[in-house]
């Protein structure tokens, strides 16, 4: 089956929902072998899980469950006493029908057909987009959705009155979007469903930059090269909403003061060649890691994600998080702390450091990482976590995140596709096609594929036995 592309008739790839599917459920104890109900004591079902491990002998594990979910405090034993805390998961559930959505999609001629598809596709929970080719689109969310009894998922719930959940949300009552009147239908990992919807999918969801840059760059664009294009976007809009702040805090001396200068004509673009992109960075670490010094919060307890800093910048929102004398002032401290670890990591002139000197994608073998002359390929790449052509970052900004996959199916042809991976067609380290697409997928290209009539040298009849 194949899970991303096309067929003769439809389009589809899919986005992960973030959706809330599991929940930590506190289970009181009644005696050694059993937990307590709304019906009185009720035992664990115990099975026993043999792992042979290489050069050595047989372990075993010995698994309880309730009739929430397996028991995950018995791996650290760190639940409270008297308790346990098993987890329940939606995709655990008997009665999985994924292989056979997944299947009807792929046979699926309409959008009609692939929604009837995605009803069945009971786990992961995914936004699946389709276009057919009668021009219809549409967006459907996957996959089963716990309707919980009490709690928003995210923190443990109290197993013994009752089952933590009524069970899952029909699949009509999740939020999908069929033939908009704008003609566009896009998706980035941001929310799919507006606050008070009453699917509830979960409470912590990531910024919609990258969607609504998408959005911008859609219209007009009616050809599959312009498609590919939007897919190589690397311009950050959290960057350009975020440099007006940086722009007003007073022009610092010396070094920091020559890098403050180059911030000014920036439009947010993270390209390899320009220093903008590493000085913006280095400062955005830097002033998340103040903000939440400021706000109390311990050294390495939490990471101050971008949605949290724009939340802390955004007008009258940071005073808790940015102490005295304001945001403005944090700002400037954390420009200069960065600026200082950006010299002594590449040099005393900001006018030669450059975005792919640290936004690096390595690419190592993945059974094969002992061997370092094995590595595929180390690429100096554009974007960043929040722009369209993704470039997800470790903490010294090296590239581990990103569209291992670029794909535009031109529903104009029966058969055409534009597409290109990020390694190549061999994961044999020795075939001329490993790593053979690498730098071309840095670059931003695509390769067309489907037949090629003049490369046609033959044709094989397979005739059915008697």
């Amino acid at each position: 089956m194949i899970v991303i592309g096309r067929s003769e008739s439809i389009a589809w790839g899919f986005t992960t929902t973030h959706a809330d599917t599991q929940d930590v459920v506190v289970e009181r104890l009644a005696g050694p072998d059993a937990y307590e109900t709304e019906h009185g004591p009720q035992p664990f079902a115990v099975r026993e899980e043999r792992l042979r491990v290489l050069f050595g002998g047989e372990e075993v594990l010995r698994v309880r469950e309730t009739r929430h979910g397996p028991v995950v405090s018995d791996l650290a034993d760190t639940a409270p006493q008297g308790t346990v805390h098993a987890v329940a998961m939606a995709n655990l559930l008997p009665g999985d029908t994924a292989a056979a959505g997944l299947l009807a999609l792929n046979r699926a001629r309409s959008l009609a057909e692939a929604r009837a598809a995605a009803a069945l596709i009971s786990a992961p929970s995914q936004n699946l987009i389709v276009a057919d080719s009668a021009g219809a689109i549409g967006l459907f969310v996957t996959g089963r959705i716990p309707d919980r009894r009490a709690g928003d998922g995210s923190l443990p719930v109290a197993g013994h009155a009752a089952p933590a959940w009524r069970g899952m949300l029909p699949f009509e009552a999740l939020p999908h979007l069929e033939r908009p009147p704008s003609g566009m239908v896009a998706n980035a990992n941001n929310r799919v469903s507006p606050p008070g919807h009453p699917a509830f999918l979960g409470r912590d969801w990531h910024g919609d930059w990258r969607f609504r840059r998408i959005l911008e760059r859609l219209p007009g664009a009616d050809t599959a090269e312009a498609q590919a294009a939007i897919q190589t976007d690397a311009v950050s809009l959290l960057a350009r909403e975020t440099l007006p702040l940086l722009r007003r805090i007073p022009r610092p001396g010396g070094l920091a003061g020559t890098a403050h200068d180059l911030l000014q004509g920036w439009d947010g673009e993270m390209s390899p060649a320009l220093p903008q992109p590493l000085i913006f960075h280095a400062w955005l670490s830097a002033a998340g890691r103040a903000a939440l010094a400021a706000g109390g919060v311990p050294e390495g307890a939490a990471e101050a994600r971008p949605e949290f800093l724009r939340h802390v910048f955004a007008e009258g929102n940071g005073a808790a998080w940015c102490g005295e004398p304001g945001c403005e002032a944090l700002a400037a401290r954390a420009f200069a702390d960065g600026i200082a670890a950006l010299a002594a990591r590449f040099g005393d002139d900001p006018a030669r450091w450059r975005w792919g000197d640290a936004h690096r994608a390595r690419f190592a073998h993945p059974l094969l990482r002992f061997a370092p002359w094995l590595l595929g390929a180390d690429i100096a790449t554009p974007g960043d976590g929040q722009t369209v052509n993704r470039g997800g970052m470790a903490a010294d900004f090296s590239h581990v995140h990103g569209a291992g996959l670029r794909l535009v199916a031109d529903l104009a042809s029966p058969d055409g596709l534009l597409a290109i991976i990020a390694t190549g067609q061999s994961g044999h380290p020795f075939s001329r096609h490993w790593m053979d697409m690498a730098q071309g997928w840095a670059a931003g290209g695509m390769l067309r594929i489907g037949a090629a009539a003049e490369a046609e040298a033959g044709r094989i009849t397979l005739t059915p036995a008697r």
